[in-house]
């Protein structure tokens, strides 16, 4: 924030930790305490300074990107993941 760089940070949602539920779920076992109540991560990005946005269509990502890199300051994106 400091230097007001452009740096898009991109984190991609799962609803949760998807890698531990994906194994658990290839191991047979039920998932359990892996799937995590939202959080507005974008919200958090604007409370501490930067610029927060989602993108939730095919094209959205790179134009987040591109807008992103065209603005000062960092600006986390994120982008959600379909969950089974």
């Amino acid at each position: 924030m400091q230097r007001q760089l452009p740096l898009p940070i991109v984190v991609f949602g799962n609803g949760g930790h998807g890698e531990i539920r994906d194994g658990m779920r290839a191991r047979g076992n039920v998932p359990a305490a892996v799937d995590l109540p939202p959080a507005d991560l974008p919200a958090l990005a604007r409370a501490h300074g930067g610029h927060g946005t989602r993108a939730c269509d095919p094209a959205a990502p790179a134009r987040a990107l591109s807008e992103a890199l065209d603005r000062p300051g960092p600006t986390l994106i994120t982008v959600p993941e379909e969950t089974p």
